[in-house]
């Protein structure tokens, strides 16, 4: 899936984007970030919005590891500045960019 499929699928689920990295939840390596649609500081959506562009369940155990090894993004969580990554994902520079920005701590998992 290309990065013009990806942003189509994405808006036809109802998803955004966003440019603030404090309401981001997934940066794509092209530094593209999903919106968590925050309202008055709660965040309405969850990671596993990302299942629409995955052909695993997000039941599968192997779910998380699928999601970063097809998609390359890095998982944000604004509200503890963790960005989640799986073990030796490695980022572009587009990535770690809007990680040191945002202040945000890589963890990886």
């Amino acid at each position: 899936m290309n990065m013009n499929q990806i942003i189509n699928e994405l808006e036809e689920n109802g998803y955004t984007f966003t440019n603030n990295g404090n309401e981001a939840i997934y940066i794509f390596p092209n530094g593209l970030m999903i919106d968590g649609m925050f309202d008055y500081g709660n965040r309405s959506e969850d990671h596993r919005m990302i299942e629409c562009l995955m052909e695993s369940d997000r039941y599968d155990n192997n779910f998380w590891d699928d999601v970063h090894d097809q998609l390359k993004v890095v998982r944000l969580v604004p509200e503890t500045k963790f960005a989640l990554i799986s073990k030796g994902q490695e980022l572009t520079k587009e990535q770690l960019t809007l990680i040191e920005k945002w202040g945000y701590d890589i963890e990886e998992y």
